[in-house]
C-alpha cells in the first residue's frame, strides 16, 4: 500500500480506477490518439498546450521540471509535480549546476501563491529512490518525459498510452511550435540511453500494454536504438 503523503502515494488516488495511463510528451506526434488519451489518466510534461488534434484534451497531472520558464504563470485546475527531487545530494553528482533545486522551490512558492497544488519530494520520499535508480541506470539525470513513463510504470497500469516523445531526434523541438526548431538536450541528459532502455521495456514487458504514436516508434526501431 502506498503512503497517501508521499508523491507517489498522491498521483496513485488522483489516478485510481483508471486502467491506463497517456504520459503526453512536447515533441511532435503523428497518430491521433486522443481517445484514448481522454479516457485514461493524463499526465502532459512541463509547458504544454491543448487544442491539437491528436493528443486530446484532457489533463490530470502536470509532471514538471520546475524551471521557472515552464511553469504556468496562473493558477490551474490540474495538480503539478515536481519531477525531481528537492535534495542536492541526490542529483549533484550528474551535472555541475548546484543549485537547481533552488529555482525548483522558487517555482513551488509562486505557484503555491497563486493557488495551486503543487507536489515536490524530497529524500524521504519512496520517489527519491526511483529518480536515484533511474539517475544510476542512466549515468545521467532523467528527462521530465523518462520520469513520466516510469511513473506510469511504478503505478502498474494495464495500458500505458505514449506520444510525443522524439528523443531529440526530429528537426521540430515541440508539437506547438511548428517554427521552433530542435534543440540540443542539456548536457546533464541522455536521451540516446533513455531511448534504448523504454524500446527494451516495450519490447521485453509481457504485464502491460503500450500505445505508441507511430513517429515514436519508428525512433525506437532505429538499429542504433538497440541496447
Amino acid at each position: 500500500m502506498l503512503n497517501a503523503d508521499t508523491a507517489i502515494g498522491r498521483m496513485a488516488r488522483l489516478a485510481a480506477g483508471r486502467p491506463s495511463c497517456a504520459v503526453v510528451g512536447n515533441g511532435p506526434f503523428a497518430s491521433n490518439l486522443s481517445e484514448q488519451i481522454d479516457a485514461a489518466f493524463v499526465v502532459r510534461c512541463n509547458s504544454f498546450a491543448l487544442g491539437f488534434l491528436g493528443i486530446g484534451n484532457r489533463v490530470d497531472l502536470n509532471l514538471s521540471s520546475l524551471y521557472h520558464e515552464v511553469v504556468p504563470d496562473r493558477r490551474v485546475a490540474w495538480p503539478i509535480l515536481g519531477a525531481f527531487p528537492t535534495t542536492p545530494s541526490l542529483f549533484e553528482n550528474y551535472t555541475t549546476l548546484r543549485d537547481m533545486h533552488v529555482d525548483w522551490l522558487s517555482s513551488r512558492k509562486r505557484l503555491t501563491a497563486l493557488g495551486n497544488q503543487v507536489w515536490t519530494y524530497s529524500e524521504e520520499d519512496p520517489l527519491a529512490t526511483v529518480f536515484a535508480d533511474a539517475c544510476i541506470s542512466l549515468g545521467a539525470l532523467p528527462t521530465v518525459g523518462f520520469m513520466g513513463i516510469l511513473l506510469a510504470r511504478l503505478l502498474r497500469f494495464r495500458t500505458i498510452i505514449l506520444t510525443g516523445f522524439t528523443f531529440f531526434v526530429t528537426s521540430r523541438a515541440h508539437y506547438f511550435a511548428e517554427d521552433k526548431v530542435a534543440f540540443p538536450p542539456a548536457y546533464h541528459h541522455r536521451p540516446d540511453r533513455e531511448r534504448v532502455v523504454v524500446r527494451q521495456w516495450v519490447e521485453t514487458d509481457r504485464t502491460r500494454i503500450y500505445m505508441l504514436d507511430t513517429l515514436m516508434a519508428s525512433i525506437l526501431e532505429a538499429p542504433e536504438c538497440r541496447p
